[in-house]
């Protein structure tokens, strides 16, 4: 999946006031992919994600919520696996930790830079 194309479970897109503009910050989070189902190689656009590869995740102005501090839903937490979900593949699914304490203001982090990208939605 490029970073056109949005996934994640549960996530929606939020609409941005002109007074919120000052708060609007994309970053990056690099992720490390620790399960991933079948399904997943099926689909040229998620082959990717699979066990042990670091993946890269755009958090974009629209997918920001207020109520989290303008960050995205799903951005994880360090430490702890979290669930992911393809939103226009639903049966690509599965695990994942995210491999960096903060998140990457800059997106320059390796696996950010090559086509490979996602986004939060």
């Amino acid at each position: 999946m490029f970073r056109d194309q949005a996934w994640a479970r549960g996530y929606r897109f939020v609409q941005l006031g002109a007074s919120d503009a000052s708060h609007i910050v994309v970053y990056c989070v690099e992720f490390e992919v620790l399960k991933a189902s079948k399904a997943c190689r099926k689909e040229d656009s998620y082959k990717a994600l699979k066990e042990g590869e670091r993946v890269c995740v755009r958090c974009e102005a629209e997918a920001l919520h207020e109520k989290l501090g303008w960050r995205c839903q799903g951005h994880g937490v360090e430490g702890r696996v979290t669930r992911w979900s393809a939103l226009s593949a639903p049966h690509c699914h599965g695990k994942w930790l995210r491999a960096q304490a903060e998140p990457d203001r800059t997106c320059t982090a390796r696996t950010c830079k090559n086509e490979t990208q996602f986004i939060f939605v």
